[in-house]
């Protein structure tokens, strides 16, 4: 008879643990960071090309340090993403998995939002780098993680149509409708 190792176990308690703490919606709070930092993204990804437009010749006058709408909305979305992530991790994580989600969607739901709050942060950085402190190496990446991140926002938008709309799970209706 082989016995489990006593870190084995302490792990599925917590996870037991964390598990039982999840609340079946996200607040209200949670809810209105949400959709004012999908605002933020939409709007900076419409006046996007803008700024690449001016980047030559705001390098040239050497005011690339000077704020602009789309450096302070993306600073303003880095700080509300890092706001979601703490409130998220001190709820314990997200709303626990509609009945039904097989582990495996579960774990891609959590890497795919991981994914998007990584690649808006990373943008945040690049940007800050390329404009802020005009660094012009950040400039590519920064152009690299904005396709980047459209394909995540569009993924992660179609998937929720997708759950709302085929699956008819409710799972649109968690980020619409407060705990």
């Amino acid at each position: 008879m082989s016995q489990a190792h006593p870190g084995l176990h302490a792990l599925q308690r917590c996870q037991t643990s964390q598990e039982q703490d999840m609340s079946p919606a996200y607040t209200r709070l949670q809810i209105a960071l949400h959709w004012i930092v999908a605002a933020l993204i939409g709007f900076n990804f419409l006046i996007g090309d803008k700024m690449a437009e001016g980047y030559e010749r705001a390098l040239e006058a050497g005011t690339t340090g000077s704020p602009t709408p789309h450096t302070i909305i993306g600073m303003l979305t880095g700080l509300l993403i890092i706001v979601r992530m703490v409130i998220k991790k001190r709820r314990g994580g997200a709303p626990a998995p509609l009945p039904g989600t097989s582990p495996a969607m579960h774990m891609a739901a959590n890497v795919g939002h991981l994914a998007l709050y990584g690649i808006a942060l990373l943008m945040v950085i690049s940007g800050g780098l390329t404009w802020g402190a005009g660094i012009e190496a950040a400039a590519k990446p920064h152009e690299i993680l904005t396709t980047i991140l459209m394909v995540l926002v569009i993924g992660h938008v179609a998937l929720a149509l997708f759950h709302q709309f085929v699956k008819k799970d409710g799972s649109l209706s968690r980020m619409i409708r407060p705990q």
